[in-house]
């Protein structure tokens, strides 16, 4: 990859996945990002709609 980002931000629905997304995440995609060197920002979403409140006002200059 010519270019690997450095830093993410990762939105993660807990009832998505059989309900397993936080414990993939932690098991399976968190180790791989800290071997790969990537700094992520973790945002657990709440209810129906919520990326697309955040979203609406986050700044996202700061994530590739």
């Amino acid at each position: 990859i010519p270019h690997r980002p450095r830093k993410i931000l990762i939105f993660i629905n807990p009832i998505g996945g059989k309900k397993r997304g936080i414990k993939i995440w932690k098991k399976h995609v968190e180790p791989l990002m800290k071997i790969a060197g990537v700094d992520t920002k973790i945002i657990i979403t709440e209810r129906s709609g919520h990326i697309i409140d955040l979203l609406l006002n986050f700044n996202l200059q700061k994530f590739e």
